[in-house]
């Protein structure tokens, strides 16, 4: 999956709080591939009304091989998100990630049964959900932790809606630390951001080439 960076702030022209991540709005098509086994996502957060409307003008700035959003934001509207499925035809339907980021956790008060309820509301309306304590940040994935919100999800009725996806401060030197909850849910995704960046907050790219070299290595091949 190839994520491209966009909020509100940015979608109005100005500068992100870290402007290094942060392509400008009309520089964001040229950005994703056209290879069939990329997915390329626009991770756009915001605290403003009217996603609907925000997520159509990302669509067009999205250009013919943006394939959908991974919502960073708590709990985003999801009348809204119906909205904007009913806006597009089957065949132009987009992939929607709903990212559970701190604040979602918050808002739930960390409880792994909140949670599950919480994500119920969302079934046809989000693809994946990615549980991500981190946001970007670089911040340590806990895999006890982890593992008791995995076990509510795929133990209850959500089981078979959402594709699940998890993050938390990976890089090519801790990916390992992973392995139990791989071999426990085969089918998890996992992402990474923050520890893929130089202090400058640029892409290190033998990084990136080392994680995805261990990440390969560690997953399954299904």
């Amino acid at each position: 999956m190839i994520g491209v960076l966009a909020t509100a702030k940015t979608l109005k022209g100005f500068d992100a709080k870290f402007p290094k991540r942060y392509p400008k709005p009309g520089n964001i098509a040229e950005i994703f591939s056209e290879h069939p086994r990329t997915l390329n996502l626009i991770h756009y957060a915001s605290k403003d009304e009217f996603l609907f409307e925000q997520l159509c003008a990302l669509t067009w700035l999205g250009g013919t091989h943006c394939d959908g959003f991974q919502l960073n934001m708590a709990w985003p509207s999801v009348s809204e998100i119906a909205d904007f499925h009913a806006r597009y035809t089957e065949k132009d339907k987009f992939t929607i990630v709903l990212q559970v980021g701190d604040a979602a956790f918050a808002a739930i008060e960390n409880s792994p049964h909140a949670l599950a309820r919480k994500l119920s509301t969302y079934i046809h309306q989000v693809d994946y959900v990615l549980l991500d304590q981190s946001g970007g940040l670089g911040k340590a994935l806990d895999v006890e932790v982890m593992d008791t919100f995995l076990e509510e999800i795929y133990g209850t009725s959500l089981n078979g809606y959402f594709n699940i996806g998890i993050a938390g401060g990976l890089d090519s030197s801790n990916i390992e630390r992973l392995k139990p909850l791989i071999e426990k849910y085969p089918y998890l995704s996992i992402d990474a951001e923050g520890r893929l960046r130089d202090p400058s907050e640029h892409l290190n790219i033998p990084e990136v080439i080392r994680y995805l070299t261990a990440a390969y290595t560690l997953l399954p091949k299904l």
